[in-house]
C-alpha cells in the first residue's frame, strides 16, 4: 500500500492532505529563511504554531498525539492496512475495484507487440503493412 494507502480510507486521505500542507509550510518557511539568528528563532516558533493550529483544525488532534500516531503508523505492514481496509463496506468495495483492475488485461501493449513498423520509430505497422514514413513494403 505504502504511499496509495491515502486513497483508502477518509481519515487516511486526511492525514494525507495534513502531511502535505506540514510539508508545504515547512519548505514556505525555508524560503523565508534569513540570516539572522533572532528572525530565524522567531521563524521557528512561528513554523511550530502554525503546524500546530494545522493539525488541530484539520484534523481535530491534539499535535503532540498526531506525531506519536505518525510514529507508530511507520511501523505498520500492508497486511495490516489492508486488514482495516476489509474491515469497513467502502474500503472492501475499494479492494475489490483494485484487484478486479489489476487482473483485466491490459490495453498498453509495447511497440515490439503491437507491430512497430521498423526499428527508428515506435509507430505501428500501417494498414497496408508498410513503415507510415516509406508507405507499403
Amino acid at each position: 500500500m505504502m504511499h496509495f494507502a491515502a486513497f483508502g480510507l477518509p481519515e487516511w486521505r486526511a492525514w494525507d492532505w495534513t502531511a502535505g500542507r506540514l510539508d508545504a509550510q515547512v519548505h514556505l518557511a525555508r524560503a523565508l529563511l534569513p540570516e539572522d539568528d533572532d528572525t530565524r528563532k522567531w521563524l521557528t516558533d512561528w513554523l511550530s504554531n502554525v503546524q500546530a493550529g494545522t493539525v488541530e483544525t484539520e484534523l481535530g488532534r491534539n499535535p503532540a498525539a498526531w506525531s506519536q500516531e505518525r510514529q507508530e503508523l511507520r511501523t505498520v505492514e500492508n497486511e495490516d492496512l489492508i486488514g482495516r481496509l476489509q474491515s469497513t463496506s467502502k474500503g472492501e468495495h475499494l479492494l475489490m475495484s483494485v484487484v478486479d483492475a489489476a487482473m483485466r488485461p491490459s490495453r498498453i501493449r509495447s511497440r515490439w507487440a503491437r507491430g512497430a513498423c521498423c526499428s527508428t520509430c515506435s509507430w505501428p505497422v500501417n494498414r497496408s503493412g508498410g513503415c507510415h514514413r516509406s508507405g507499403p513494403p
